[in-house]
């Protein structure tokens, strides 16, 4: 990072608690992080330098150590970060499908709708193609722009033109005179794979490996090269959040903006034997999420399980809004009660003629500590692990004479029961569309 982007983070940083009107003339920029892992960031532990932007952010955030996404897909999750919903009332449960209700379900608020009704500017500046508008992401916003990739549209779009467009507009912003509030969404499709493993990052980072790592090579490579590729790719991603925060900054906003930062799923590194995105351990679904504003005082890091959920209640909490009605998260802004979170997974060979498997269909719950994996369609193939002394998820209780099956899986009923007004979706309403499947196909999702 260059000397100026560090002075600049440093006046960003001097300036909380320069102002006691609280949230309510605050502006608001969401960021979201596609794929990217908890514990490959500095703030949350990880030991080489990869992050230094986001770092600094985090220093004087409040910041939530064990985050949970709701599911290992863009959409779904990104749904439920924009809804604070479960994937089974807010209706997307798959990348680019479109269901009866045509993706997010129109009983269901999205942040953008509500800020808006506020009186909030609403503006999102998106970089993959299953946040596509035409699944319900573009409701709300005033400005939507989906930044394409260079090859087919729909793949993931370049993070130079997402800062570039989302800078831009800042500025247009500031200087067209607006008097309402801003909510600015801005998506990074990277680190997603490919992982292309730049020569000059490499250079940087003092990586050896110079091979671009895709979904075929990422699970015959050495594990340390795959590792090395996705950091790489995390360290460019962190390099434009930079320019985009020291933009604010220059813009003298920073000082009246909340920046919210939060991953939308994970990725595996061959753990469990598994690369890209899917299943529900906890190496895509415990994300980073945590939030600067400077009425939140210093840091402040929670160890408690929370879910992404809870985030736009904060958010509306911080920002003097009233609250969403149909969100199911809560508010995170004040210490609560742990509760559990919760996740779903349902695998694409479910849509085609392909004979269901073992894993094709989960959900979970877990408190943090311990964790249960009920397979939907063979429930004996369900998975239980006590966090606490297997962090790794490497022991499965399940079946065993283990008291925690018991209680989680009474936990888990109890969600299912209430907390899903309309039950567990299924598969039965989903559509993929000829574009869509090209948009999956181009990703890596199907073949």
């Amino acid at each position: 990072m260059s000397r100026y982007i560090a002075l600049i983070f440093c006046a960003l940083i001097a300036l909380a608690g320069c102002s006691d009107n609280g949230g309510h003339n605050a502006n608001l920029i969401l960021i979201t992080l596609d794929t990217q892992r908890a514990d490959f960031l500095g703030s949350y532990g990880y030991p080489e330098p990869v992050s230094p932007n986001l770092d600094r952010l985090a220093e004087q955030s409040l910041l939530f150590e064990n985050a949970y996404a709701t599911a290992p897909f863009t959409a779904p999750s990104h749904a439920s970060i924009l809804t604070g919903q479960h994937l089974s009332t807010h209706g997307v449960i798959y990348n680019g499908h479109r269901a009866r209700s045509l993706a997010i379900g129109a009983e269901s608020v999205t942040l953008a709708e509500h800020l808006g009704q506020a009186g909030f500017n609403t503006k999102a500046v998106v970089s993959g193609g299953p946040l596509d508008a035409r699944f319900g992401f573009g409701r709300g916003f005033e400005g939507y722009n989906l930044i394409p990739q260079m090859g087919y549209p729909d793949s993931g779009g370049d993070p130079a033109q997402v800062t570039r467009r989302a800078g831009n507009w800042l500025k247009d912003w500031k200087y067209t005179g607006k008097q309402e509030r801003f909510f600015l969404w801005v998506h990074y499709f990277v680190p997603h794979l490919p992982y292309l493993n730049r020569p000059a990052v490499r250079d940087t980072l003092g990586i050896l490996f110079g091979e671009t790592v895709d979904e075929i090579n990422a699970a015959t490579l050495p594990v340390d090269d795959v590792r090395q590729a996705y950091r790489a790719e995390v360290f460019e991603m962190d390099r434009f959040i930079g320019e985009l925060i020291a933009r604010l900054a220059k813009l003298e906003l920073a000082d009246d903006t909340i920046i919210a930062v939060v991953g939308d799923h994970g990725e595996y590194l061959q753990e469990h034997g598994l690369t890209y995105h899917h299943s529900l351990y906890d190496e895509v679904l415990h994300v980073p999420m945590f939030i600067h504003w400077r009425d939140l005082q210093a840091t402040e890091r929670r160890s408690g399980a929370v879910s992404i959920i809870d985030l736009a209640p904060t958010l509306l909490d911080l920002l003097g809004v009233d609250k969403m009605a149909t969100a199911q998260g809560h508010s995170l802004r004040k210490s609560v009660a742990a509760a559990p979170v919760f996740a779903e997974w349902r695998d694409f060979r479910l849509l085609g003629d392909h004979k269901p498997r073992p894993g094709d269909f989960l959900v979970s719950v877990q408190d943090g500590r311990h964790k249960l994996i009920r397979d939907v369609l063979f429930p004996e193939s369900s998975m239980c692990f006590d966090l606490n002394v297997d962090p790794a998820e490497s022991t499965n209780l399940f079946g065993a004479e283990h008291p925690l099956p018991v209680e989680l899986g009474a936990v888990l009923d109890d969600h299912l029961k209430h907390g899903l007004p309309q039950g567990l979706a299924g598969i039965d309403d989903i559509q993929i569309d000829k574009k869509s499947l090209e948009m999956l196909r181009s990703l890596g999702y199907v073949r």
